[in-house]
Order: C-alpha cells, then structure tokens, then sequence
C-alpha cells in the first residue's frame, strides 16, 4: 500500500532478524545495530544479582550481544549499591587507599568478582590484620562482603567477629553467637568476642518488652566470658561494667564485686558509669571516705540514661556523719550533714525544683544540735525540713518523724502517711505489656527488669511505713529482707541494724 515499506526477506533471513530482536537490538542495512529494548539485559542482571559474586560463563550470538552485556556490567559494577557507578578495577584502587578493615574487606569482593581470588585472599588478611577500632559493619551490603570473605579465608578470626557483630545487630542471635564461638575457636584469647559472648549469653531475649525471655539474666556462663574477656584485655572498661552487672544479678556479694573493681582500677577510671559503679560498691562495703574520695575528686559528666550523681555523694555523707554521731563526734557529723546539702560542681548536679533529700538530711542535722543540747537548733532544722513540696516516697517518712517531734497536726502526718502509700502502689503497678522505645535509657534496660528492682523499693517503703506506725519488729523483718537480696539499698541495711 502507498506510504509503506515492504520487505523482501527470505526465511532464513527473517529468522536472522527476529533473533536480533529478541536479544534487544537489530542491524540496519549498513550493519549497524540499533537497541530496542531491555527485557533480555534485565534478565541478564537479575542472574547476575542471583550468583551474588560467584563466577559466570556467558554466551552471545550477536557482536552487539557482547557489546551491551559489557556496556550493563560497567554500569552496574559499584562498592556500594546506593552509591554511583564505579568499575571494579577502581573500586580496588579506592578502597586500598584508605586504612579501614571494612575498605579491606570491600577491595576484596571486588578482586574476587574480577576473577583474582588468590588476590581477594590475601586482602582479606590484610583487613583482619587492621585494628578493629571504629569498624561497626551494620549495613545489608557489608554483610553479604564479610559472609564472602568467611567464605575465602574461614581461618580469621576478626572476620567472624565482624561477621557476628553485624548478625547481632540485625537480631540474627544465634547466628551471631555461632560467628563469636568460630573467631574464639582461630583465636581463644580474643577480646572482644569474649566480651560479646559474655553479653549475649547474659542478654538472650528482647531490649524492648515486658514479655517472653528477659533482656538481662544471670548466667554464670556468661560471667566466665566475662573473666575471660578482661584476662585478655584488661583495659576494656565496658567488659568491666557489664561484668559487674552481671555480678549484681547473679547475688554475687559486694566483697567480691568491690575487690573485682580494685583489681581493674585503672580501668575504672577510664570510664564516667564504670568509676561510679565502684563508689556505689564502697559505700555498700561501708568505706564512705573511698566513695567519697572517687565523687569529690573527679569531674564527671552527665550521660543520657545515666545513674545518679548525687544520690551516692548524700548517702556516703549522711551514714559517715552518722557513724561519727555515734562515735559522739558532733562536730565531724555536723559538717558531713551540712556537706551533704550542697550540689557539687564536678557531679553536675543541679538543686532539683523540689526538696530533695534535705527533709532526710535536716532530721539528721536536727538530732546532731539536739545532741549537742541546741533546742534553737534542733527546731530550726526540723522546720527546714518540712519547707519546699517532695516527691512521694521516702521524704514522706522523714516529714512524718520531723511533724511528730515538733508535735505537728495529725492532718498532716497522715497526709504524708498517703503520699508514702502512694509511692509503694506506684512502684507496685506491674509495668505495661507494651513495647516501649526508652527502655535502653534508665534501670537495667527493660521494663521487667525495673519491675523487679521497684518491688524491692517498694518493700523498703513498707518498711519505713511500719516503722512510722511504731511497728519496729516488722519493719525490721522487711529491711533485713531487703538489705540481704538488694544491697545497693543502703538505708534498708541501715534502719535493719
């Protein structure tokens, strides 16, 4: 018809053609080839994306054939999938050029995709051989980089450390444990797979619910690890906090813990939480100058999800000018006490919007006056006590004893009496079975961990209710209970005595 074209193609020509088309191209009449679509070099690549690095032998029919599978695997040879084209040969140059395990670790995928697996090999040692500082494969590329050079050379160790650091991270546990235990298998005293073992042999389940495995169980096992770990390399401080961690679950005594942390001193200090964590322990021991001398002669810096600065400094100052009341020197109680009103610089510690502690510590400075036969002082301080509003719990029994010695309404002793009550159906609430995205921040990690540390809390406030309603031998049951099982609750011990 007018206005077409017609061809005049014998058979075998036609079937020339119609191959030519279905491999995405056709030649003119001048032997040019003409791309007309992709469908064949997007199979092509799905194959190549399949083999995930392992060799492959590809045949053509065509001379445009070779030219546009060349043309699709330059396009698509890159370190990184997110990032810009890069060909192979460049990528090897590039990541030679930095001094990173995981530029290593990439430099030899790309040598093994280039067919130089003798080459891949030998860059794989060179990149457990880098320091393992600042290396955190997390992404899902690194991943598919390190199982290909455990592949390569299973026989290093930091490779399956790395390896297990990204399974962990993406909650693949018992993958992750099994990496660790290869990389201990090529090398016993590894650090930090030690380290790694001992965490997660302690921490099988969830950070974030209240429900199925806990996120922190005592497991001696993982205590061993632990042992192990600091053995080998006894400057890791965080091995050292979660170890005494651990040691907290498993009712290890405070002599043991304490003479732990004296052992690795230096490695304490290294480290703002892990330092505190020892004046915490001496002021269980009873040894308030050591605590003292850790929270008054250092500067510390206040961390998100952080333990509390002040409260160790106050208890450490009220038992030791307590311990001298005792021993009848006023004076040297009387300066503690006053001392423990302050809010040092180097604990960064500001004066809250409520009382605070100062009810607690101005009952005490009261009975310190009244025992030096200062009545003026003794009522001075009881009326400092009942100044500013508290927080329900604790500072509630105090307010109840300062009301009854300065023979206060009873309105307002039971008024107080409620407060405390408050604070113990608080504390006793079971938490919510919910996920909860802060639970990293604060306590032990996890909402049922806190559940279990607010019911010891929870019967220490018992106890000093009992005691405010003059049943001494009950409290005194309770605070035993409590000052047994969860030592860092000094007062318990202190009012058992």
């Amino acid at each position: 018809a007018a206005g077409n074209t017609s061809l005049n193609l014998t058979g075998t020509t036609l079937t020339g053609k119609l191959l030519q088309l279905c491999n995405g191209a056709m030649y003119d009449a001048e032997k040019q080839p003409h791309a007309l679509n992709r469908c064949k070099l997007d199979a092509f690549g799905e194959l190549i994306d399949a083999l995930d690095g392992q060799s492959a032998l590809v045949f053509y029919s065509f001379a445009f054939d070779k030219e546009l599978l060349l043309a699709e695997l330059a396009a698509r040879e890159k370190p990184y999938r997110t990032e810009g084209a890069l060909p192979l040969k460049e990528t090897v140059a590039a990541c030679a050029s930095y001094k990173n395990a995981l530029f290593d670790y990439f430099g030899a995928a790309a040598l093994e995709r280039m067919g130089r697996a003798d080459l891949a090999k030998e860059r794989c040692a060179r990149a457990a051989a880098q320091t393992t500082d600042y290396c955190f494969p997390s992404r899902h590329e690194e991943y598919a980089v390190l199982k290909r050079a455990a592949a390569l050379r299973p026989d290093l160790a930091n490779t399956w450390y790395y390896l297990g650091n990204l399974e962990w991270n993406n909650d693949q546990k018992d993958a992750a444990r099994a990496s660790w235990q290869k990389a201990l298998a090529l090398k016993p005293d590894h650090a930090l797979a030690l380290r790694n073992m001992g965490f997660a042999l302690a921490h099988p389940g969830t950070y974030f619910t209240n429900t199925g495995v806990p996120s922190g169980v005592p497991s001696e096992e993982a205590y061993g690890y632990y042992v192990k770990a600091l053995a080998a390399d006894p400057t890791n401080f965080r091995a050292l906090e979660e170890m005494d961690k651990l040691a907290e679950k498993l009712g290890k005594g405070t002599a043991e813990r304490l003479a732990t942390m004296k052992t690795y001193r230096a490695t304490a200090e290294k480290y703002d939480a892990c330092i505190l964590r020892m004046a915490y322990l001496f002021n269980e021991a009873g040894d308030y100058d050591a605590a003292l001398a850790i929270l008054t002669g250092r500067r510390f810096h206040v961390w998100e999800g952080g333990e509390g600065l002040l409260a160790p400094f106050v208890d450490a100052l009220l038992l030791r000018g307590l311990g001298k009341m005792a021993a009848k020197d006023f004076a040297g109680a009387e300066a503690d006490f006053r001392q423990a009103l302050t809010y040092p610089e180097n604990l960064q510690a500001g004066r809250p919007g409520d009382a605070g502690t100062e009810p607690k510590v101005r009952y005490y400075l009261a009975q310190c006056r009244r025992a030096q036969g200062d009545e003026k002082g003794w009522r001075d301080e009881l009326a400092h006590a009942l100044k500013g509003w508290v927080h329900p719990g604790e500072m509630n029994f105090y307010r109840m004893l300062v009301l009854r010695e300065l023979k206060g309404a009873e309105a307002d002793v039971a008024a107080n009496r409620a407060e405390l009550q408050k604070a113990i159906a608080t504390l006793e609430t079971p938490q919510p079975k919910v996920i909860d995205a802060y639970a990293k921040f604060g306590g032990e990690n996890s909402p049922m961990e806190r559940q279990a540390d607010n019911l010891w809390k929870a019967k220490y406030l018992r106890g000093l209710a009992l005691l405010a309603d003059g049943k001494a031998a009950e409290a005194k049951a309770l605070f035993q209970e409590v000052a047994a099982k969860k030592p860092a609750l000094l007062w318990a011990a202190y009012q058992a005595r």
